[in-house]
């Protein structure tokens, strides 16, 4: 008969389970995949690898596999929804130097960016300081923000205009231009800002770009 591999011992029929769980514990499925055992009415066991020619008096042969069936294939599970869209590109370039504005249409320094293809919604901002000699002064500024996509220049502008106002004997003035533009091309594109002092009141000493910058967010489309 063929040598049990768990020693014989009394064991209840409530501990059958547990009887199971020690015989895959003890012997691989890729040496047997067919447990056996000799089980007697008062619980004891004696387990096989192998099929025994017969039990002892009094005990019943039982079996199970080790390895169960393979179960059938579930069906595929509905496609899920569309996620939202991703973060795209951004683009900025920003000038906080001053620069002085003249009565010429001059490409403000530092506010310039190469844009790849694509579709872009491009936005610049603009701050100016003004000092005057007198009181009455005032002047009005013009800027252009542009973009060349394709060959063709495209422009947004922008004024401000204001008088300089007497603090303590200084004359002053303070200002912003915004301007937006949409900008679509299939290859890179130049973007450009650029102020003229186009009026001078009185008698305005000078008006200086305080701070300025350009950004430009990258769209799947612009409509």
């Amino acid at each position: 008969m063929t040598r049990p591999i768990v020693r014989r011992g009394t064991l209840t029929l409530a501990l059958t389970a547990g009887l199971i769980a020690a015989a895959f514990a003890a012997v691989p499925a890729a040496q047997a995949s067919t447990l056996y055992g000799c089980l007697a009415k008062n619980g004891s066991a004696h387990l096989y690898t192998k099929r025994p020619k017969k039990c002892r008096k009094g005990e019943r042969l039982i079996s199970w596999g080790t390895v169960g069936q393979n179960g059938t294939n579930g069906t595929n599970g509905t496609n899920g929804a569309n996620g939202a869209n991703g973060a795209v590109a951004g683009f900025s370039a920003t000038e906080s130097s001053g620069f002085y504005v003249n009565s010429t249409l001059t490409q403000i320094p530092g506010l310039q960016k190469t844009l790849p293809a694509g579709s872009f919604i491009v936005s610049a901002s603009l701050e100016f300081n003004g000092y005057a000699e007198s009181s009455g002064s005032g002047s009005i500024i013009e800027c252009q923000l542009s973009d060349n996509a394709g060959g063709k220049v495209t422009t947004e502008t922008g004024y401000w205009g204001g008088p300089f106002l007497d603090l303590s004997g200084q004359y002053i003035a303070k200002g912003q231009i915004a301007m937006h533009l949409a900008v679509t091309s299939t290859q890179s594109s130049s973007l450009t800002v650029k102020c003229r002092q186009e009026v001078d009141l009185g008698n305005s000493e000078e008006v200086e770009t305080n701070h300025g910058a350009v950004v430009a967010v990258q769209t799947t489309s612009n409509s």
